[in-house]
């Protein structure tokens, strides 16, 4: 159970702090709403993550491992590497079923 305890992540400036010990870049940062509403902003990969899904009672969706598994799909799994993109600045680059399989509701990424 504790090193559970020393995965979450702290609380500041009135959202939720992400950094390493959750496998994300230091500086990510979320809001965290009712039942399983999250924005988690990642400025290191100028990416937002947006989950929109329906957390039944007593269930936890793991914004942190989604997170993770969504930069990693992207090929931007360091802090300090290159992130890849598209020709066009409006493209979202595409999810891998890999990070897609973490959850069964209706996920979203924008970019």
């Amino acid at each position: 159970a504790n090193g559970a305890r020393a995965a979450l992540p702290g609380y500041g400036a009135q959202v939720w702090l992400f950094g390493a010990r959750q496998g994300l870049p230091p500086g990510s940062f979320a809001a965290m709403g009712n039942r399983g509403q999250y924005i988690m902003v990642i400025p290191a990969r100028d990416t937002v993550i947006v989950r929109r899904g329906y957390d039944a009672p007593g269930a936890r969706f793991a914004i942190d491992r989604f997170s993770a598994d969504v930069l990693d799909a992207r090929g931007a799994t360091t802090a300090s590497g290159p992130m890849e993109r598209s020709g066009d600045p409006g493209a979202v680059p595409p999810v891998t079923k890999k990070a897609m399989a973490s959850t069964g509701n209706s996920d979203t990424l924008a970019h």
